[in-house]
């Protein structure tokens, strides 16, 4: 059995590798992001079972897969969110609050800017940046929650100009999913 107290680090030396080193790397090198197929199979089924079902279909994985609000709600009102940033203690709000002007800082920095160049009398070239009008973000939640993924998604979405953010976050049946929520204001 692997004792979780001890951490064992291989080293893989690809200075002058064997056949059996080269097999090595190769596979890690080419392994998928789900190398389980039977992961791959189980998703694509509930995929298909959403695509056909819908809502329903959501419900259904949840109620299998834990998670999920006790009132089988998928969406989270205004309201909802509202409560949750007033249940955020000081502290927690100040570092989101921060984390948040942080990154809008760094996205704003970054945001490109249109520009136009005349090329000869008459022809002039523009190039322009025109952010998508809906975006998604996926926010890990339930009972391993990451606020950052979503300061860092929202955020600079924000920055861009995109019209509709939607966020995906799986709720946690032991907690309110909202509870999890930072306020990422425009």
């Amino acid at each position: 059995p692997v004792d979780p107290n001890r951490l064992v680090l291989r080293r893989l030396d690809l200075r002058a590798p064997d056949a059996g080193t080269l097999r090595e790397r190769d596979a890690l090198c080419r392994r998928g992001a789900v190398p389980d197929a039977a992961v791959r199979d189980a998703a694509r089924t509930i995929l298909a079972d959403v695509r056909e079902r819908g809502a329903d279909a959501v419900r259904d994985a949840a109620d299998r897969h834990g998670g999920g609000l006790a009132d089988g709600r998928l969406v989270l009102s205004r309201l909802d969110l509202r409560a949750a940033a007033e249940r955020l203690r000081e502290r927690e709000r100040e570092a989101l609050e921060m984390a948040i002007a942080n990154v809008r800082r760094f996205a704003e920095a970054q945001r490109p800017t249109t520009t136009r160049t005349t090329i000869v009398d008459g022809v002039e070239l523009e190039r322009r940046w025109l952010p998508v009008r809906r975006a998604g973000v996926y926010a890990p939640g339930g009972s391993a929650p990451y606020p950052s993924s979503l300061v860092m998604g929202v955020v600079p979405a924000q920055v861009a100009g995109v019209d509709h953010v939607v966020v995906a976050s799986p709720a946690d049946a032991k907690a309110p999913a909202d509870a999890k929520a930072p306020p990422v204001r425009p």
